[in-house]
């Protein structure tokens, strides 16, 4: 599962105000606030556990695949940004 839960889509469960099909977990919801709201880093530690040890009971999602974007680059650019997902047009230069 991804490190944040809070910000990463696939932890979602907030159901239909997450989108069509979404599951519906509110105890979930409520773990993914407290780890947000959590002010040191022992304490969203013990959340992600509840979380993890949640898991075993309730899927939030499952992951079919790995894999990587395929992307390619003319050798007269540069700043080309590595980020995962999207490519940023913004940094690039033509030399």
């Amino acid at each position: 599962m991804g490190a944040n839960p809070f910000f990463y889509w696939g932890h979602s469960a907030a159901g239909d105000k997450a989108g069509f099909g979404w599951p519906n977990n509110p105890e979930h919801e409520k773990l993914r606030a407290a780890w947000a709201a959590a002010g040191t880093l022992e304490e969203r530690k013990a959340i992600a556990r509840r979380i993890q040890a949640a898991a075993w009971d309730w899927v939030p999602f499952l992951t079919y695949g790995r894999w990587l974007q395929p992307v390619a680059y003319r050798k007269n650019t540069k700043g080309w940004l590595a980020m995962p997902e999207i490519i940023p047009f913004w940094n690039v230069e033509k030399t």
